[in-house]
């Protein structure tokens, strides 16, 4: 295989199906090495001895089905992404690949949904170029869930009082179980027409049962090995990602932007933090002096979450160097960062300190700029 060409597999025990993707995705020939199985065992096999950048895999299948075979996929090939071609009647067996998928695709897929979920996912791969380090994020089964926010959604899906606000309001407390539940929802498994950026919206369309199972299986923090269990260290960081959250909010109340930017906004702001989760709860592989930023995108782009949200995440501490100069997620999301940077430092809001990227900021006009430094101030001065 050539080094400058991506390797994609698919797997399917239907040979009609893999006919069909090799006449589907027949214009991507002289860009991508693409290899069919029909079974689980030859793909595993075949691994072996070949890095498959990406696998595509049916569910249901004679032998080992694609939950086993995405799990083996994982242990011996970590860096490689992962994906579940799934009917809906298979619900269970996909419920069971949750944490070996990085993404689900429903059958009989498009091939425009099938081409822009792989070519988004290829794209990914190559924004890391320490193949190491794609194997210890690609080997993280769940980021777990704090045992306090488990307990009051167990208590609260128990409840005959029950609602979808109180559930939402719950997991918006905890931000690994709201990434966990904005992957599941924004799957092309779900064939929706848009992305979902609301914990409600989510909620409202996974049901409660869903919820439930979904939190079971990102089990609780005591999964995880006892030198990473740093629940103080968890909590603030979701602490954070709730004020993040809540001031990209009060911004985004002054900026001339769509609903659903605005929607992209408070997502990218929540999920700036990503990165120092993923840290926090594995510092032994994931090392935090490595950028942050560019691990969180990675993963979110991974699991094919809106573009706008991965570019806010990806650029929030230094968006000069990104192609974005309009306003955008972006710049609410780095806005949020630099302030609570700089408030955290000075105790006030001060445009001088060196966490505003100035270079940036300078395309917007300063009453706009200082309009929202006054924002920010107010709120610090309200939550303090």
């Amino acid at each position: 295989m050539s080094k400058d060409r991506l390797s994609v597999a698919f797997i399917d025990d239907e040979i009609s199906i893999l006919d069909g993707l090799k006449r589907m995705l027949r214009r991507y020939r002289k860009e991508w090495d693409m290899h069919f199985y029909t079974n689980a065992e030859e793909a595993l096999k075949a691994l072996q001895s070949t890095h498959f950048d990406i696998v595509v895999s049916d569910m249901k299948m004679p032998g080992m089905n694609g939950a086993e075979f995405l799990n083996s996929v994982q242990s011996l090939s970590p860096a490689t992404l992962r994906i579940a071609l799934s009917g809906y009647a298979d619900s269970e067996i996909t419920l069971e690949s949750l944490h070996a998928s990085h993404q689900f695709i429903a059958k009989p897929a498009s091939a425009e949904t099938l081409c822009a979920s792989l070519t988004q996912a290829l794209d990914t791969q190559t924004w890391l170029s320490d193949d190491e380090l794609k194997s210890n994020l690609g080997s993280i089964k769940n980021i777990p869930t704090l045992p306090d926010i488990y307990n009051q959604l167990m208590t609260e899906i128990a409840s005959e009082q029950s609602s979808v606000d109180n559930l939402a309001g719950i997991i918006r407390n905890d931000l690994a179980l709201s990434v966990e539940i904005l992957r599941i929802v924004n799957s092309a498994y779900f064939g929706l027409v848009s992305h979902v950026e609301s914990i409600s919206h989510a909620v409202s369309l996974l049901g409660r049962e869903s919820v439930k199972n979904i939190a079971l299986l990102s089990s609780v923090f005591d999964s995880v090995p006892k030198k990473s269990n740093n629940l103080d260290r968890i909590a603030n960081i979701n602490k954070t990602a709730q004020s993040f959250g809540a001031l990209a909010g009060e911004l985004v109340k002054s900026m001339a932007i769509t609903p659903r930017a605005k929607d992209h906004t408070q997502l990218a702001s929540m999920l700036a933090n990503l990165g120092e989760l993923i840290h926090a709860c594995f510092p032994e592989t994931i090392h935090y002096e490595e950028n942050s930023p560019l691990i969180a995108a990675y993963l979110l782009s991974s699991w094919s979450l809106p573009f706008p949200v991965i570019e806010a995440v990806r650029w929030h501490q230094m968006p000069s160097k990104s192609e974005i100069t309009d306003l955008s997620p972006l710049t609410t999301t780095h806005m949020v960062w630099a302030c609570h940077e700089c408030f955290n430092a000075d105790g006030e809001v001060n445009i001088e300190n060196p966490a505003f990227d100035a270079d940036y900021l300078n395309h917007f006009d300063d009453e706009t700029v200082a309009n929202w430094l006054n924002i920010a101030q107010q709120y610090f001065t309200r939550v303090d």
